[in-house]
């Protein structure tokens, strides 16, 4: 049962990551799938809360291999890096 409670609440992601984003000061930009089922979109929205130089942008339709499914996204992403 451990092992099995190990692998069902193993999260994607370090759960204590919020405690660090809050100290992150340049430039970043979020881009999310908004059917994601590995990271649900929610979680996008409280990092960028947490991310004071933060914006977010997500892809309707688009799961979590979000440059395969939402080519605009790479797109979004470019015209960020050249900012």
């Amino acid at each position: 049962m451990t092992s099995l409670a190990r692998i069902i609440w193993d999260k994607e992601y370090d759960p204590k990551l919020s405690r660090w984003l809050k100290w992150i000061r340049v430039p970043t930009l979020i881009l999310w799938g908004t059917k994601d089922r590995v990271t649900p979109v929610e979680q996008a929205k409280v990092w960028t809360s947490l991310i004071s130089t933060s914006e977010i942008e997500t892809f309707e339709g688009a799961g979590h291999l979000l440059f395969f499914e939402a080519p605009k996204a790479v797109g979004r992403l470019g015209a960020f890096l050249a900012k």
